[in-house]
Order: C-alpha cells, then sequence, then structure tokens
C-alpha cells in the first residue's frame, strides 16, 4: 500500500514543480468541456429557425364551379402558407421554382397542379379521383433540411384532407337540415289529407245509404255521387303537392343509413375524449398555484371547452330521450347533470378564488368517475339504448315513407272507383247495382289508410324527427373534420434539443478526456531497479488518472450547467454521476493501454467509433442496423447515457439503480482484469510490443 501511495505522491509532485506538465494538465481538463460545450452549443435549437428553410410554393389550380359556386382549394392552400411561418415559403412559377431547387437555392418545392379542385369534387360524381400535389426536393443539398421540408409537404395534404371532410360534411348535413325544415312546413298539409281521409272514412255509411236509394231515385244517388267524388278531387289536390315531400322523404331514407350509425361511436369516442381531457384537468389541479393567474386561466380555459361539449352531449342525450317517448336514457343524463354541476362549481371556483387546491381536485376526481362510470356502461346499457333509438327513428321514416306512397295510390283507386261508378249511376240502375257490390272493398280501402293513419300518429311523432333532423351545421363539421383531439401528456419535459442531448456529449466528452489523458502521460513508469511489482505500479499510477478524470468531469458537468444553463433536473446527481462514469471510463481506458499499449489506444478509439452509433445517443437504437442493436447492451456508454438522461429530465430510480449497477460491473471487472493479469499479458505481449518499437513509428515504451 505505501508503494502505490508513494507513487501516486510521485506524480503529484512532478505535476506541481514542473511548469510544462502543469499547463499540460490544466489543458487536459479544460479541453474535454470545451469539446461537449461546443457541440450542445450548436444543438441546442436545430428547429427554432426553419422559417429561414427556403420551399418554393407553385400555385396551378384553375379552380372548378361546383353547385354554382367557385371553388379554389389551390388559393387556400397558398392563403394559408402565406401566415404560417414554420418554414420559409416562395411563391414563384414553376420554372423558376424547379430551377432553384437543381441549383440548390431551395431545398425543395411543392407544386399545386391546376386541377387539384376538379379531382377533389369528383367525389361527389360517383367516379371520384384522388387529386396529387408534386413534391420536388434536393436530397444532396443537405441531409436533415429533406426531411423537415418533407413534413411541411405532408402538412399541406393533411391541410386539405381536413378541408374537404369539413365541406363535404357541411353539405350533408345542410341536406338533413333542409329535409327537417321541408318536414316542418308541409306539416299542414299532412294535417289537412289526414283529417280529409277521416272524414271520407266517416262519409262512408252515408255513400251506403246512398247507394240503396239510387236504386228507386238515380238523380238523387248522381248528386251525392258528384260531391263524394268531390272530396276525392281535394284530396288528390292536397296529396299531389306533397310529391315534393315523398321525395325529400325518400331521399332522408336512403342519405342518412351512415349517420345513424355513426351516432353510437361518435358517442363514445366523445366520453373517451372528455374522460382524457377530465384526467388532465384533474392532474392539474393537483398542481395549481392559485396565485398563478395564468395557470388558473390555461385550466378555466379547459373545464369552459370540456363543459361546452358536455353542454352539446347533454342537448343531444335529451332530445334522444324525447325522441324514444320514455326517459330511456336517465342514467346518462343523471351523470351528465352532475358532471356539469361539478364544472359549474369549478368555473366558480375559479373565478372566485372561493374553494381550495383540494377541493377544486376532488370536484375534478368526482368528474373523473363519472366519465368512467359512463364508459363502463356505454357498451352494456349507452350503446343498446342508442340502437334501440336509431331503429326506431329508421323505421319510423320507412314507414311514413311507405304509409303516403300507399295513401296516394289507394287515394287514385279510390277516386277511380267512384268515377266508375257515376257512369254506371248515369247508364242505369242495373250499373248501380254491381257499384253496390263494390262498395265494401272501397270501403275496406278507404278503411285501411285511416288505420295506417291513427297508427302512425300513436307510434311516432312528427316533431321529434324533425328535430332530429335539425342541427347545428357548423358544430357538426367542425366535429367531422376533427373527431379526435391530441391532449399530449410530457411525462419528463426537456424545454431545448440542447438539453436534451447534454447527456450524449457528456459521456461522449468523458471518453475523450480519457483518451487524451492516456495520449498525453504514460501509464507505466521509470522503474529501471524493480523496486514496484506490476499491481502496484497499475494501481498507483491509476490514482493520478482517476483525480484529474474526476477534476475533468466536474468541469464539464459545471461548465454545462453554469456556462451554456443546461437544463438539469437534479443538478446535484447530475455532478455524481457524471464523476462516477469518468471514474468508469478511466478505468476501461487506463487498463486497456496499460495492458495493450499502443493496441490498447487502438482498441479504446475503436469502442468510441462503435458507441457513438450504438449507445442510442443521437437516434434510437432501434433504427440502427442488427449489428449496432446487439451490441448495444454490451457498451459502457448505453448505460453513462441513460444515467445521465435521468438527472437531465426526472428520475426514475429503477433505472438510475440498473444503470449504475452495471457500470460498477465495468469498473470491477476491468480493474479485476488489471489488476491480477497485467503482468501476465504484457509478459505475453513483450516481443511484438518490442518489434514494434524497434520500427521508430511508435512511441517508445
Amino acid at each position: 500500500m505505501k508503494a502505490i501511495i508513494r507513487i501516486f505522491q510521485d506524480d503529484l509532485r512532478s505535476i506541481y514543480t514542473n511548469w510544462a506538465v502543469l499547463i499540460v494538465v490544466f489543458g487536459l481538463l479544460f479541453l474535454p468541456g470545451l469539446y461537449a460545450w461546443i457541440n450542445i452549443e450548436a444543438s441546442w435549437d436545430p428547429y427554432k429557425h426553419t422559417n429561414t428553410i427556403p420551399i418554393g410554393v407553385v400555385n396551378n389550380d384553375r379552380g372548378v364551379v361546383f353547385q354554382n359556386k367557385k371553388i379554389n382549394i389551390g388559393k387556400k392552400i397558398t392563403d394559408a402558407l402565406k401566415e404560417d411561418q414554420s418554414l420559409g415559403w416562395h411563391f414563384t412559377s414553376e420554372a423558376e421554382a424547379k430551377q432553384k431547387v437543381r441549383l440548390g437555392e431551395y431545398y425543395a418545392c411543392i407544386i399545386i397542379p391546376e386541377n387539384l379542385s376538379e379531382r377533389i369534387t369528383t367525389v361527389l360524381t360517383g367516379e371520384p379521383v384522388k387529386p396529387e400535389i408534386i413534391y420536388y426536393v434536393n436530397e444532396k443539398s443537405n441531409a436533415i433540411a429533406p426531411k423537415i421540408t418533407s413534413k411541411g409537404a405532408s402538412g399541406i395534404v393533411e391541410q386539405v384532407s381536413k378541408s374537404f371532410v369539413k365541406t363535404s360534411s357541411i353539405m350533408l348535413l345542410t341536406v338533413f337540415n333542409e329535409i327537417g325544415i321541408e318536414l316542418e312546413r308541409e306539416l299542414p298539409t299532412i294535417q289537412k289529407v289526414k283529417q280529409m281521409v277521416y272524414r271520407l272514412e266517416d262519409t262512408f255509411p252515408e255513400i251506403e245509404l246512398i247507394t240503396e236509394q239510387a236504386l228507386t231515385d238515380v238523380q238523387k244517388v248522381e248528386k251525392r255521387m258528384d260531391r263524394a267524388n268531390a272530396v276525392l278531387d281535394n284530396i288528390k289536390q292536397v296529396t299531389s303537392n306533397g310529391e315534393a315531400l315523398h321525395k325529400a322523404i325518400e331521399n332522408y331514407v336512403s342519405t342518412t343509413n351512415e349517420t345513424l350509425q355513426a351516432l353510437g361511436p361518435n358517442l363514445k369516442q366523445n366520453i373517451e375524449n372528455l374522460l382524457q381531457q377530465e384526467m388532465t384537468i384533474a392532474a392539474m389541479m393537483g398542481t395549481l398555484d392559485i396565485n398563478n393567474q395564468e395557470a388558473v386561466q390555461t385550466v378555466l380555459d379547459r373545464v369552459s371547452s370540456n363543459r361546452n361539449v358536455l353542454v352539446a352531449i347533454q342537448q343531444m342525450i335529451q332530445r334522444l330521450n324525447v325522441f324514444a317517448g320514455t326517459n330511456l336514457f336517465q342514467t346518462e343524463q343523471g351523470a351528465l347533470e352532475r358532471v356539469l354541476a361539478n364544472q359549474n362549481k369549478q368555473i366558480e371556483g375559479l373565478r372566485q378564488h372561493n374553494l381550495s387546491v383540494s377541493e377544486l381536485q376532488q370536484l375534478a376526481e368526482a368528474n373523473v368517475g363519472e366519465w368512467e362510470g359512463l364508459q363502463e356502461r356505454f357498451a352494456l346499457e349507452t350503446s343498446p339504448k342508442l340502437a334501440k333509438v336509431v331503429n326506431q327513428a329508421r323505421t319510423t321514416m320507412k314507414e311514413f315513407e311507405v304509409l303516403s306512397k300507399q295513401g296516394q295510390n289507394k287515394l287514385n283507386e279510390a277516386q277511380a272507383m267512384l268515377q266508375h261508378t257515376k257512369q254506371l249511376v248515369v247508364t242505369g240502375s242495373k250499373d248501380l247495382a254491381l257499384f253496390q257490390t263494390q262498395l265494401p272493398e272501397l270501403k275496406r280501402k278507404i278503411s285501411e289508410i285511416a288505420n295506417q293513419m291513427r297508427a302512425f300518429d300513436k307510434n311516432h311523432d312528427l316533431h321529434e324527427i324533425i328535430d332530429l333532423l335539425r342541427n347545428d351545421i357548423k358544430k357538426e363539421s367542425d366535429f367531422f373534420a376533427e373527431p379526435v383531439l391530441l391532449t399530449e401528456h410530457k411525462l419528463f419535459p426537456i424545454p431545448n434539443y440542447g438539453s436534451a442531448m447534454s447527456p450524449f456529449f457528456t459521456t461522449l466528452a468523458l471518453w475523450f478526456a480519457g483518451l487524451v489523458l492516456v495520449s498525453i502521460f504514460g501509464v507505466d513508469i521509470q522503474d529501471v531497479e524493480g523496486t514496484y511489482k506490476s499491481y502496484q505500479i497499475y494501481v498507483g499510477r491509476y490514482l493520478t488518472f482517476f483525480c484529474i478524470g474526476i477534476l475533468q468531469s466536474i468541469i464539464i458537468s459545471v461548465g454545462n450547467i453554469v456556462f451554456l444553463h443546461t437544463y438539469v433536473v437534479e443538478k446535484l446527481w447530475f455532478f455524481l454521476f457524471s464523476a462516477f462514469i469518468a471514474t468508469v471510463f478511466g478505468m476501461l481506458i487506463y487498463t486497456l493501454v496499460a495492458l495493450f499499449s499502443n493496441g490498447g489506444k487502438a482498441v479504446c478509439v475503436i469502442l468510441l467509433v462503435l458507441q457513438i452509433s450504438s449507445s442510442g445517443g443521437t437516434f434510437p437504437v432501434q433504427v440502427t442496423p442488427p449489428f449496432f442493436q446487439f451490441i448495444n447492451p454490451y457498451l459502457p456508454f448505453t448505460y453513462a447515457i441513460s444515467l445521465l438522461r435521468e438527472t437531465v429530465g426526472g428520475m426514475v430510480w429503477s433505472v438510475v439503480n440498473m444503470d449504475a449497477f452495471i457500470l460498477f460491473l465495468f469498473f470491477i471487472i476491468t480493474f479485476f482484469i488489471g489488476f491480477f493479469f497485467k503482468k501476465r499479458l504484457l509478459q505475453k505481449t513483450a516481443a511484438f510490443r518490442q518489434k514494434l518499437a524497434q520500427s521508430r513509428m511508435t512511441e517508445h515504451e
């Protein structure tokens, strides 16, 4: 032990008594830090200035006239891009855009073809043709820029798709709304038809009496038949005005099937979205500072937004309850009313500051429970109820359509029979007797129509159907255009790219520090007299490398935080883990060089190259080739970067313990090999090292 300490003391004395060595040591202390700081600073926020990346935009869309309206999707795209600052959009001609991309003045260009609007509207013609947006990119100009510009092109395609869905849903919902308005406008006509059919049914006993008397008094019968015929003329005239209504009903039955089928999934999706939103609000309540007005306003906006969606769902449930004719959705309505009451309390508490944070959080958690209950009951209770209402609405409209058509046909048959009977009356009592035999069938047909109308009135209400068709076109079209909202939760938020990359560059700098150290200073001492044993030299000289490595790690980690203001959640652990990693790396590099001399230095460089690619420090290791994925678990960089990431983003102790344990194993195994096998390995490689030294191409040992 004394020999080891003596070697270490001699090294320290050589440093502070030799000004040249002292200068070199100071250089070695700060050089790795400069390496890390320059790289972290260079990658601090590479996406902040993407608005300076030039991309050409060409709009050749000539537009199209559809349903007497001029539509130009290309102009809408360019107008939106002029307000977008994410990339450097340059609006120019097609020839100039292609030329500048070829010359590298633009990284890419986007060309909107002249038939874009025309092809989009073909979806309503029965023969849809997908439109294309043309994208040219110069990939040799830069490795990363084409990926950024490709994201911009994808965003334009997404914008066009969203605009198309919103426009088409507006058109469909407008048709539904017009059908509801048409039904509401024709309600007096429908009621008049029913009353006339009932009056005709009531008149039949009189017609039968007249028929009997007609055998003795033809003239009297003829006048009565004229009256009956006049009634049928009026009915036919009234029902003829309903042809437009019949066509509208047929159109509704054929076009609303898919929308009715989507009612349940849309409601389920809304419940799931509101549950996620409520869980987010509950989490925000847990950390809310009631004195932070900006934070309070953020929570208030989320609660208000949720309440608006809840009110829309509640109104729809109420309409479904009315249409069902019973309190079918009582359970769901009660849960929604409790959530709405809690939300109103939350809004009042946030505005008036009359509730504590814990009370606000309790209200949010109560709402989460209500939404979870609605979600759990949806498949077993709510979905079958919705299916029942949807089937009832569909059956109602079908029955009404069939009844209307049958009524028109049967009234035509009745009028034909009366006309024919009138001719019989005129021709004589013989033909009148024949009419008397047909009269029961005529009565049966009219009674059948009247009975069908009574049954329809008993089981269905046209007012409810009209309410179901009438809708808020803007709100529902916005829902179809964007039915799902993404709520992002950052578990370990890091504010900038440079801070996120600091674990990698810090680890790289620590390895670089050890590599430079063994390149400048030797790992052996001149022991001509054989005073020291091999393991004593190994441990004694390592203590010097250890101390310098610790100082290097402190300078690197302090510089990251103090000079660069790198974001680190656990600063103390960042310092400690940096020193720990420097110790492990120093042991690995020192031992390799101590065992294999210059060959060990080569191995260290090879390890550095392999670890840069396979440690997952830049790109996820899952996207690298299989070889790098295979060696990833066996490299110290993998665990060193992971350990520092825990200090930067937030500590998960199970990960920290595993990483620290594996790095410690690297240290122990390496130390064991160097301590016990250094002498043997040096003896086995002595001839090779001596031959290499004779070439005068390497440094002397």
